[in-house]
């Protein structure tokens, strides 16, 4: 059916070990099922591999691990290693609350960027979907000032998406400083 449209496509099936349920926005419950996420990833990679090998020639496909909170480490690191090995781009939403913010902190010490950092992820291949709750965001109140430098560093890009965030309330603290630290920035949609 995509191929009837004429368009050049991107498929980024995605995959997860945990899916979550929040309350009121305020906490988030994690319900782990690591075997579902190892069976999506392959599915997953296997319907990107179908996209590029289709005769049209229009579509493509982008390895898409789901949140960096609902995968697991070997996940994550499973997902980077496969789409720089396959040529295909990395995307991981990142930052995308101050809940997962916080989750990351407690469950890791460090923010999800820095997480990611630790397990390879990133890198000129790489983009991370929103990260608008970063170690320098005023309301996350975190002593460190470390993830800018961190995506500038490895080449990672941020995919910003203002409308489904101005929706909510929330904003990226300071787009400019982004582009000052030198990280390549796009407009998503979400």
């Amino acid at each position: 059916t995509l191929v009837a449209t004429g368009v050049r496509a991107y498929l980024a099936p995605m995959f997860k070990s945990a899916s979550v349920t929040t309350r009121h926005n305020d906490a988030i419950k994690y319900h782990w099922d690591e075997a579902h996420g190892e069976r999506t990833f392959r599915e997953a990679l296997e319907t990107l591999e179908e996209a590029r090998a289709h005769p049209s020639g229009r579509l493509g496909g982008i390895v898409m691990p789901a949140q960096a909170d609902t995968c697991t480490p070997q996940l994550l690191v499973a997902a980077s290693e496969a789409a720089r090995s396959l040529g295909f781009p990395l995307q991981i939403q990142s930052g995308q609350s101050l809940p997962e913010f916080h989750e990351m902190i407690g469950r890791h010490g460090r923010t999800g960027i820095a997480f990611l950092e630790g397990l390879g992820v990133l890198g000129p291949e790489t983009c991370l979907a929103h990260c608008v709750f970063v170690d320098r965001h005023p309301w996350v109140h975190w002593g460190v000032d470390r993830d800018l430098e961190i995506l500038a560093r490895t080449g990672a890009s941020v995919a910003h998406c203002p409308t489904s965030f101005a929706s909510r309330g929330a904003l990226m603290h300071d787009f400019g400083s982004y582009r000052d630290a030198g990280i390549n920035l796009s407009i998503g949609t979400d």
